[in-house]
């Protein structure tokens, strides 16, 4: 009996010891980052259409009618005035636009994948292009070649928060932060990158180089960290 209460103290007296020896602190933090990409592409998709069209008058008085083959070779020489080279320019999609009554004849649309360097060209192109043929501008992706580095610096500050808040938390209880446990990356909230202010993507800006405040790729990271309590 008197083995099996000892046996007891020794076993209580372990548990203790392993308890205190794990106390912990869990937490996660946060951080955000905008990052300037040094890739974008410009979405403009044009179709074809009958100068009548804009003259007020009625379908059955179209005549002059406009081809793609015509739009595409102008908007490919406006945009050369402007810098853009073929090798910039790539065909997205080709296809029938449609029609406006049935057994009238078809409207042919061009969709093309613009890549620029910067956001300012996006204004040039609106001037240049002819806004008859229009059937949408937009942004599409947006691509920042350092992408990998911005990711590991954007989770490095989540940790640092983590630290931060771990020990303003724990000082509040009079407890001090120790080393760390554990790390985790939250499969449903670590790392999120969005591009900012996609409403805004067929809106041209008031000035050269407008897009450049609004137009950015947000990084969000969140770590869980665990730290012993000391």
């Amino acid at each position: 009996m008197r083995t099996f209460c000892i046996f007891l103290v020794c076993a209580i007296s372990a548990l203790a010891t392993i308890h205190a020896e794990t106390r912990y602190i869990e937490v996660d933090g946060t951080a955000h980052t905008e990052v300037a990409p040094d890739e974008i592409h410009y979405i403009v998709q044009l179709r074809e259409y009958f100068t009548e069209e804009f003259d007020g008058k009625k379908p059955q008085d179209f005549r002059t009618h406009v081809s793609i083959q015509e739009i595409d070779n102008r908007f490919r020489q406006q945009l050369a005035c402007i810098g853009i080279t073929e090798k910039n320019i790539r065909l997205h999609d080709i296809g029938d636009y449609g029609w406006r009554r049935e057994g009238e004849q078809f409207y042919v649309s061009k969709c093309y994948d613009i890549t620029l360097t910067d956001f300012s060209t996006i204004d040039k192109i609106n001037e240049a292009v002819d806004r008859r043929a229009v059937e949408y501008m937009r942004v599409g992706d947006l691509i920042s070649h350092n992408i990998d580095k911005h990711r590991r610096q954007c989770r490095i500050d989540a940790l640092k928060a983590a630290r931060d808040k771990a020990e303003y938390m724990a000082r509040a209880l009079g407890s001090q932060v120790g080393d760390v446990i554990s790390i985790e990356e939250p499969s449903n909230i670590g790392l999120m990158e969005t591009a900012a202010s996609p409403a805004t993507a067929n809106v041209a800006s008031n000035s050269s180089g407008g897009y450049d405040n609004f137009r950015t790729i947000a990084l969000r990271a969140t770590m869980r960290v665990k730290f012993a309590l000391n």
